[in-house]
C-alpha cells in the first residue's frame, strides 16, 4: 500500500505542484511524511528524520540549480531555481527508506549505485514527461551519476541513524 500511495504522491505533485492545487499537494507531502515518521519512529530518532529531511531537499535544490545554471534543464519559468516541488520529490523519496528498502541496506556497494542510477533517472524521466520542459541530451546521464552517489550515501546514512536508535535502545533496557 505505501508503495502505491508514494507514486501516487509522486505523480500528483509532479502534474499538480504547480498549479491552484499547489497548497493541497504540499500539505498532502507533509501528511505523508509525519505519517511516515511514525511507521518507522522504532527506527530511527525524529531528529535524525529530520536530518535526513534535510539532506534529501537541499541535495534535490542544489543538484537542480546546478543543471538550470549550466543550461542542462529549462523549466520556462526564466528562475534560477527549480519549483519547489523537485526538491520536495527527493523527500518524498525518504518515504522508501525503513521498510521498503531495508533489503538494500545490506546490499553490496555497487548495487546501490546502480540502483540509485537507474531508478533516480527513470524518476526524473517519469515525473519531467508530465510537464513542458526542454532538457539536454546529457540531462539523465548526470542525474543517473548523481544518484548513483547520493543512493548508497544516503542508505548508508540512515542504517547509521538506524543503528544509534538501536543502540539507545540496548543501552536502555541494559540499565
Amino acid at each position: 500500500i505505501k508503495i502505491i500511495v508514494l507514486n501516487l504522491l509522486f505523480f500528483l505533485t509532479a502534474k499538480y505542484a504547480s498549479t491552484e492545487y499547489k497548497g493541497f499537494i504540499y500539505l498532502s507531502l507533509i501528511c505523508f511524511m509525519a505519517i511516515n515518521y511514525f511507521l518507522i519512529k522504532n527506527l530511527i530518532f525524529l531528529r535524525h528524520y529530520l536530518v535526513l529531511i534535510f539532506i534529501f531537499f537541499v541535495t534535490g535544490l542544489l543538484q537542480d540549480t546546478l543543471l538550470i545554471h549550466f543550461k542542462c534543464i529549462d523549466f520556462k519559468n526564466n528562475h534560477i531555481l527549480p519549483p519547489l516541488w523537485i526538491p520536495s520529490l527527493w523527500v518524498l523519496f525518504l518515504g522508501y527508506y525503513g521498510d521498503v528498502f531495508n533489503k538494500l541496506l545490506h546490499f553490496p556497494i555497487w548495487i546501490m549505485c546502480t540502483l540509485g542510477a537507474i531508478g533516480g533517472s527513470f524518476a526524473y524521466y517519469r515525473g519531467l514527461s508530465l510537464l513542458e520542459v526542454t532538457v539536454a541530451p546529457y540531462f539523465y546521464y548526470i542525474v543517473a551519476l548523481v544518484w548513483f552517489v547520493f543512493m548508497p550515501i544516503s542508505l548508508k546514512l540512515f542504517l547509521y541513524f538506524k543503528k544509534i536508535k538501536v543502540s539507545a535502545k540496548n543501552y536502555c533496557l541494559a540499565e
